[in-house]
């Protein structure tokens, strides 16, 4: 038999065993690994020889990857490891490990959870037995101020206001003249309560102008810069109110931005100005019944009630100057057949 001329051992006969073992190796080699997903179902040894059949790879962070033969890792290069009775007493040692820790955190989280949940009752508990004065006095303070929101709006908001509420009808100007007092004290306390509601900035400068008009005017300049547009007609009409020529062109000019941002109350206040020196149009009528119409479709009755009624002055006017075209024609006619009757005559 002799000896392996490189290691120097001692040859051994062939026998089945040897000749399984060899063809199963030379499979493996041809063979490449598949990663094995269940490894508690898996044979980690061979019933006949007790080899492993089991080879892995541990990652960076300490898991196992199982492989049913020998090679390399698919993703790293990794040559893989037999899984030896050693390594299987070991990674069963660190799986209990895990397993204990696992429990042992699932223990603290239940326990932290329980906590938590008495802590919320005790809160709960806490609350329910809050003084019943201190829970009214949230009550008070909340039916505050919706009365006062409500009365602001009731005392200063703009019928023609497309952001005013559904509910509310809102108070003309002369309205909001009367009761001036009381709301700009409303709407001074609605802007505390709600500051970004820019709504109650508005009426505020509503009711403001009566008295502090350069206070209301420099409200409604930047509320303009919101575009806000009711707010046009109002700033136009305090500058209109101090009557130089400098202010009143301002006027006009603030009130074209306010028709083109869909303001009702500014097409009706450009109206009144359409065929002015500061206002100065080719058609007046027809101007002033366009801006009147407009203003109508967008809700104000009264500009339409007036464009209704300007429409029905003009087709009057229309009739007119037709009947009299028609009775001067009859009359030239009239006056052609006496003056031929005269010269046949002669």
């Amino acid at each position: 038999m002799g000896f392996d001329p490189e290691s120097g051992e001692e040859l051994q006969p062939i026998n089945t065993e040897v000749i399984a073992e060899y063809k199963e190796q030379t499979q493996r080699e041809r063979t490449p690994a598949q990663r094995i997903q269940n490894i508690e179902d898996y044979e980690l040894f061979d019933r006949v020889t007790g080899y492993p059949r089991v080879w892995f790879w541990r990652g960076p962070n300490g898991d196992y990857e199982f492989f049913d033969n020998q090679g390399f890792h698919p993703s790293t290069g990794e040559p893989l490891r037999e899984f030896t009775s050693d390594e299987i007493t070991r990674w069963k040692r660190e799986k209990q490990l895990t397993k204990e820790y696992q429990e042992q955190e699932e223990r603290r989280r239940l326990q932290q959870e329980q906590m938590r949940k008495e802590a919320e009752e005790r809160r709960l508990e806490r609350e329910r037995q809050l003084d019943e004065s201190a829970q009214q006095d949230r009550v008070n303070k909340q039916r505050k101020m919706e009365e006062v929101v409500t009365r602001c709006d009731q005392l200063a908001a703009n019928p023609h206001d497309p952001r005013k509420p559904t509910n509310i009808v809102g108070s003309r100007f002369a309205e909001v003249k009367g009761n001036s007092i009381e709301a700009t004290a409303a709407c001074a306390d609605a802007q505390r309560y709600f500051p970004d509601e820019i709504r109650y900035k508005y009426q505020y400068a509503r009711a403001l102008g009566f008295s502090k008009p350069e206070a209301a005017i420099a409200i409604y300049r930047g509320l303009i810069k919101q575009s806000y547009p009711a707010a046009f007609d109002n700033l136009a009409s305090l500058l209109i109110g101090k009557k130089d020529r400098k202010s009143i062109r301002q006027a006009i000019s603030i009130l074209k931005d306010g028709v083109r941002a869909g303001d009702p109350d500014s097409m009706v206040t450009l109206a009144d100005w359409a065929g002015t020196e500061e206002f100065p149009v080719q058609n007046p009528v027809a101007v002033k019944l366009a801006l009147l119409k407009r203003a109508g479709e967008l809700g104000d009755e009264d500009a339409k009630e007036e464009a209704a009624q300007l429409e029905q002055e003009i087709q009057q006017q229309q009739q007119q100057y037709m009947n009299q075209q028609q009775q001067e024609k009859m009359m030239l006619q009239l006056f052609g057949g006496i003056m031929g009757g005269m010269l046949r005559a002669r």
